[in-house]
């Protein structure tokens, strides 16, 4: 009962955590996963959703390791894809030398910042895997876990889901 708990209160701070600001830009304020329907703000949802359905239904508890490991892989894309657009904007600030607006642009650039909303992404993902990992046995393999109900289910939507991620980005440009 306390590993349910524990996969549910995963489930709970996954969806406040997209909610939450990840990165403060100057002008357009504090800006959340779940703005504009970014793809890994709606993959983490249906992350979440699929955690606490597989949390709340009996003997499907050690399934919520396939959507916990999913929502890591997301949320670590898109940390590092966030840090990789940073710098390569804080690159391209470098190269307005002799602009007479890079003062402007390298003080706005200067006040970007990482938000604490990554901390709940991170704490929601680490309890949900916690909670799949309790539950396993020492008997329990990963062949036992996949032939169970709804376990096939679990592990293509979870990774369907978090190969979405870089592929709707990838598909619309973003990543450019």
């Amino acid at each position: 009962m306390v590993n349910r708990n524990l996969a549910l209160a995963g489930a709970v701070l996954l969806i406040v955590g997209l909610f939450v600001p990840i990165v403060s830009v100057p002008v357009f304020g504090n800006i959340n996963l779940i703005t504009n329907a970014n793809a890994a703000g709606l993959a983490l949802l249906a992350l979440a959703v699929l955690t606490a359905a597989l949390a709340a239904k009996p003997n499907t508890l050690e399934q919520v390791l396939w959507p916990g490991l999913a929502a890591v892989a997301v949320i670590s894309y898109s940390f590092v894809t966030l840090l990789l657009r940073l710098a390569a904007m804080r690159q391209s600030v470098r190269d307005l030398d002799g602009n007479p607006f890079a003062g402007f642009v390298q003080g706005a650039m200067a006040s970007i910042q990482v938000q604490w909303g990554w901390l709940p992404l991170a704490g929601g993902a680490s309890l949900v895997l916690y909670a799949a990992l309790c539950t396993w046995s020492d008997e329990l393999t990963v062949a036992d876990v996949v032939r169970r109900p709804f376990a096939k289910l679990a592990v293509a939507g979870s990774a369907f889901i978090a190969m979405a991620v870089p592929l709707a980005q990838l598909a619309s440009g973003a990543s450019q």
